[in-house]
């Protein structure tokens, strides 16, 4: 979402991949393919993912610019 975007596009060096997962009922099939990804295992809408560590920040934590600071910061 907007705050998102905005919070990275002022962090050096961060690189963002947007991942549509389709519509509401598409994501919510129990057996989207994000949903069993050995990597990621997404399971709420939005997430963050942060590649070196592999933690998440879900839902509206993302907007949360406290929240978003601290992950950032755990590379």
């Amino acid at each position: 979402g907007p705050v998102v975007e905005e919070y990275f596009s002022k962090v050096d060096n961060a690189v963002v991949i947007e991942a549509p997962v389709g519509d509401r009922p598409k994501w919510k099939d129990p057996n989207h393919f994000l949903r069993h990804d050995n990597v990621v295992k997404i399971t709420s809408v939005p997430t963050l993912v942060h590649w070196s560590t592999k933690s998440q920040l879900v839902e509206n934590d993302c907007e949360d610019l406290a929240k978003l600071d601290k992950f950032v910061k755990r590379a």
